[in-house]
């Protein structure tokens, strides 16, 4: 008798993936809009903008006629659990036309989103999988899967009579879902080749739309017609959703072929000028007011990716208000104007949903304040060949103090835990040239709302700084003349948290200006291994390295109420640097301390 894959499903993994697509492509996107030189706060309230109604776009895509009915009768948005991406799309691409209008965005940004849009989609079809929605057609494949009794391939299975109530698996079915994350990531690596070849603004974007499109023409060959939301008949040889994609594919074809015959020119202006201060606010009042009168129709993971896009914008408001205010006497009735947006946010994020888990949930606050401060030495070298260089040193030296408040939420007969908040930093940073004795002084402020997700074996978070930023680099090898510095200004920077191995026994893990109260400007990378030495109370010790000194970094929960996080990093330089900068102190040192309250544990 052939064995196929059993995969146990939990409903909770369809929202972790939704999340994390939704927060990897919200980076990535900003990541983007720097390195393209958008104006910041117009692509952020554009972004907020698009992915509100993107979600609402997939759900009343799927509303019946009589639910229509009920919409214009009664004005009230009926409940829609079922979601189609294609409804998304089109009510996301509206939005950004929209928007580009209304923000009066000038720049092209629509390549932006060539790489990103398949890529979330790939990601979110991990949680499809493993939940068991979109599932494909019954196969005798090797790689077939079957799915338990609460999964909907069993139900429908049962419901057609294929298997009986004693089945406590569905029959095996092609794993539909996995095809086309195959299928998008190749998509991905093709669209990254045709970047360096296509010419016109644009062209990238389309090709990856019509890629999107062709994947899941051909996945739609493997799906099982029960497991659309609508489409699933089959006419002829090709089902209702085929049909539209065919001839939809083959006309978006011929828009990057007609615009790489007449590429536009790539020197063209770019947008300098930001949104104004008060355009900003009431645009940004205006999108907490929509998410305020729907937050009882979103669904909680709905509603967590648009709050993740409304606090980025809040912080990002924030920062300028700081920078363009700060010797302003009226700086701090500015920053409380923010508060009726962030007011809003906080009644829109609903609580977690009751019905999701028949277990332990464990859930505490957490203030944090910290400090920490570092002087070492740095260098831009030039390289001759034949062994002959120059080298042109630097002294860092910086002192900061930060606060962060946080949210936890854990289960503990899933190992799960999930994190979210902000944490603001602020300090002076003072580099020196030492072959000139010349000082720059540079102001340090940062604002950073973040969100990690934990399980046994992994754990991944990520968030964005945005603010007065400012990184050391690592000893570079450059070109003549030296740079004036060896240090970056950045207003946006990314902040990222990897894990692999269970925290209490042993692990792995990789953080990008990830540490309390800041990473920047002195250790932004950090590659390490922690421990808890067998202790049952929460101890951990990580150690490992930053790429140029080498750290010890401690957490240590007093009676789980107070949390203590010491970090030391400490190096030197390269043997053939001088004596008295080689025999310097390479030193840097943070020190957090947290306070958790409002404990809560029920039964859910």
């Amino acid at each position: 008798m052939k064995e196929y894959f059993l995969i146990s499903t939990e409903g909770h993994y369809f929202s972790l993936f939704y999340n994390l697509a939704f927060l990897v492509a919200l980076i990535l996107l900003l990541y983007e809009g720097h390195i393209r030189k958008f104006p910041m706060m117009k692509w952020v309230l554009l972004l907020l903008m698009s992915r509100i109604l993107f979600i609402i776009g997939t759900k009343i895509i799927t509303y019946t006629p009589e639910e229509w009915d009920l919409f214009f009768t009664t004005f009230i948005l009926p409940p829609a659990p079922k979601k189609s991406l294609i409804g998304g799309l089109l009510l996301g691409g509206a939005g950004l036309a929209a928007g580009k209008y209304l923000l009066r965005f000038r720049q092209n940004f629509l390549d932006a989103f060539a790489v990103v849009l398949p890529l979330a989609i790939a990601i979110q079809r991990v949680g499809c999988f493993l939940t068991g929605c979109c599932y494909g057609k019954i196969s005798t494949v090797p790689w077939a899967v079957s799915y338990p009794g609460y999964a909907l391939p069993h139900y429908h299975h049962y419901q057609s009579g294929l298997i009986t109530s004693f089945d406590y698996s569905s029959l095996p079915v092609h794993p539909v879902q996995l095809y086309e994350l195959i299928g998008l990531i190749a998509g991905v690596l093709l669209l990254i080749y045709l970047r360096k070849h296509l010419k016109a603004k644009g062209s990238i974007f389309w090709c990856s739309m019509i890629l999107i499109a062709m994947v899941r023409f051909i996945t739609e060959f493997f799906r099982d017609p029960l497991a659309h939301t609508f489409g699933g008949e089959v006419i002829w040889i090709l089902n209702t959703t085929q049909w539209v994609i065919l001839p939809v594919s083959l006309l978006l074809i011929l828009i990057p072929v007609k615009m790489e015959s007449r590429p536009e020119p790539q020197n063209s202006n770019h947008e300098k000028r930001d949104l104004g201060m008060a355009n900003s606010f009431w645009f940004l009042l205006s999108m907490s007011a929509v998410l305020w009168s729907a937050r009882n129709w979103f669904t909680y993971p709905e509603m967590l990716a648009l709050a993740i896009n409304l606090f980025v914008a809040i912080t990002l408001m924030g920062s300028r208000l700081i920078r363009n205010f700060y010797y302003s006497p009226y700086r701090w009735l500015y920053l409380a104007s923010l508060f009726i947006p962030i007011v809003i946010m906080a009644q829109t994020v609903p609580e977690y949903p009751r019905d999701l888990w028949r277990v332990k949930t464990k859930t505490y606050k957490s203030i944090s304040a910290g400090f920490g401060s570092g002087k070492f030495n740095n260098y831009n070298q030039v390289d001759y060949g034949c062994g002959d260089y120059d080298r042109d040193y630097f002294e860092q030296n910086y002192k900061l103090a930060g606060a962060g408040y946080y949210i936890t939420r854990e289960i503990p007969d899933f190992n799960e835990k999930m994190t979210y908040g902000l944490n603001v930093f602020g300090g002076q940073h003072i580099e020196t040239k030492l072959s000139e004795n010349t000082k720059k002084n540079h102001l340090l402020f940062g604002i950073s709302p973040y969100i990690s997700y934990d399980r046994k074996w992994a754990g991944i978070g990520g968030g964005v700084h945005f603010g007065e930023l400012r990184y050391v680099t690592e000893n570079l090898d450059v070109g003549y003349p030296f740079p004036p510095s060896a240090s970056k200004f950045m207003q946006v920077y990314p902040r990222f948290y990897a894990r692999i191995g269970p925290e209490n026994i042993f692990f792995a893990d990789y953080r990008l200006a990830n540490q309390f109260p800041s990473a920047l400007p002195g250790f932004r990378h950090q590659l390490g291994i922690g421990t808890v030495f067998g202790s049952e109370s929460g101890v951990q010790t990580r150690f490992g390295t930053t790429l140029m000194h080498y750290y010890l970094a401690g957490y240590f929960p007093i009676e789980n109420k107070v949390v203590i996080e010491p970090f030391i990093l400490w190096g030197r330089l390269p043997d053939d640097a001088p004596y008295y900068l080689r025999n310097a102190g390479q030193f840097q040192f943070s020190l957090g301390l947290s306070y958790r309250f409002d404990y809560s544990e029920e039964r859910k």
